[in-house]
């Protein structure tokens, strides 16, 4: 049995609503250090929207200290030098419109840390593994956070 291309998951809003693809290109900045995640992200974001990748969170912030501005953050929250936390804390703090634009992403949550984080702060998350199809979902919510 082949899939039909032109028959692509319905994406839904938490509220139920039907989704439609983005209007416009984004501009998203995947933070991540695993190299095939990545890939495999970047290689599906950028058939639609515009992408930038940083391996870690302190270069990610280089990149926005630089005056870079984004329309999405996927944010790996397990990482090197600058984790997903402390980026989106020092985002949160010196550029507060970017904090909304987060979508967390982590396998594991096992930190009495990261869930603390989730908790108080409610960022988007999106637990990995998950289906490239839920980035459109997520991608297309933010959008419509940034003015």
């Amino acid at each position: 049995m082949s899939l039909d291309r032109d028959k692509r998951l319905q994406l839904v809003s938490s509220d139920g609503a039907p989704v439609a693809r983005a209007s416009r290109r984004a501009r998203i900045l995947i933070v991540e250090d695993d190299e095939l995640l990545m890939r495999a992200l970047r290689r599906s974001i950028s058939q639609v929207h515009d992408v930038t990748s940083a391996v870690d969170g302190q270069a990610a912030l280089e990149l926005i200290e630089a005056g870079a501005r984004f329309d999405v953050v996927f944010c790996d929250i397990m990482m090197p030098r600058l984790d997903g936390i402390e980026l989106y804390e020092a985002v949160r703090d010196r550029f507060p419109e970017l904090s909304s634009r987060f979508v967390m992403m982590s396998g594991a949550i096992h930190t009495e840390r990261a869930q603390e984080f989730l908790k108080r702060e409610k960022p988007a998350f999106v637990e990995k593994p998950f289906y490239v199809e839920i980035l459109d979902l997520l991608i297309n919510e933010r959008l419509r956070v940034v003015p």
